[in-house]
């Protein structure tokens, strides 16, 4: 009788083992219950390591380096739209309806959206907008003139003898500034500054003089000839700052306040074909120029 009781017992346990797999929790009613779509659910990243093979340790993921996602914002499909919007609890009108104007956009990490994270799609940029952010980059930073003067800054300029002035030849030259669009449209706007005139304003009250090109230094030839070349930037003082025995003259500075400046003119062009003119742009630099004269000694 002890093997009846035996596989008796045997054929109890197998029916507990059979009830064991087949409960609730996988079936209801006869059909399975399908888990939800993963539109709107992150199922990670999938660099959590193989889990060893054929008895190795696995690889431990990326061999230890920190995975960086790559998200970018995007537009979402009509399925993503409906994911946002049903995980958006109580605005989930604000969302339907900014999909539906102006559009909306969901930042997707590595290709997997989690379903709730979304911005208003943003108004797509004008040329003429990037136009006017790269005028005033330009503004910022096309640089002033670097003066430099014949007799040099700090030297006191003889009465009657031209004062030659010009500026670093490497800076006649043009300047370019880009700006491109910031919600990635791929629209890009290149303006371009163009050195094309330098003013020479003396300062003794003498109107200011229009010069060709940035001037040219002194060559050491006849002052008054070479005054007279186009290619140079000259002026000729006659009022004096300060006496021969360089006292103060009544009634005057010290020195003369000159000043050089430069004129840019701006053009703009964008990667879509458009282009534009903006504004002149000017910068320019002042110093003193101190004016004497020479004792003459005549002998008979």
């Amino acid at each position: 009788m002890i093997p009846s009781r035996l596989a008796a017992a045997t054929f109890v346990a197998a029916l507990a083992l059979v009830a064991m797999g087949s409960g609730p929790s996988a079936w209801a009613g006869g059909d399975r219950i399908d888990p939800p779509p993963d539109i709107d659910v992150d199922h990670g990243n999938g660099h959590s390591g193989n889990g060893g093979n054929n008895g190795n340790g696995g690889d431990g993921g990326n061999n230890g380096a920190p995975h960086v996602p790559v998200c970018v914002w995007q537009s979402p499909t009509s399925l993503q739209v409906e994911a946002t919007i049903r995980n958006a609890g109580a605005s989930a009108q604000i969302v339907r309806e900014q999909a539906a104007d102006p559009g909306i956009q969901i930042y997707v990490c590595d290709g997997v959206y989690d379903g709730k994270t979304w911005r208003t799609k943003p108004r797509p940029i004008t040329a003429q907008e990037l136009a006017a952010r790269a005028y005033v980059r330009l503004q910022r930073n096309l640089p002033p003139p670097d003066v430099h003067t014949t007799p040099p800054d700090g030297k006191a300029s003889i009465a009657n003898i031209p004062v030659f002035v010009w500026i670093e030849p490497d800076q006649w030259h043009p300047l370019q500034f880009t700006e491109t669009d910031p919600n990635g449209g791929g629209l890009a706007v290149t303006a371009t500054a163009t050195p094309a005139s330098m003013a020479f304003t003396p300062g003794d009250g003498s109107p200011s003089q229009s010069c060709a090109g940035p001037g040219a230094p002194y060559a050491d030839g006849d002052p008054a000839v070479e005054a007279a070349d186009p290619a140079h930037c000259a002026h000729i003082y006659s009022l004096v700052t300060r006496n021969v025995d360089h006292s103060d003259v009544p009634g005057r500075p010290d020195g003369w306040p000159a000043q050089v400046a430069v004129t840019w003119t701006v053009s703009w062009r964008a990667t879509d074909g458009a282009t534009g003119t903006l504004n002149p742009v000017t910068k320019a630099t002042g110093f003193v120029r101190p004016v004497t004269e020479v004792q003459s000694l005549v002998t008979g």
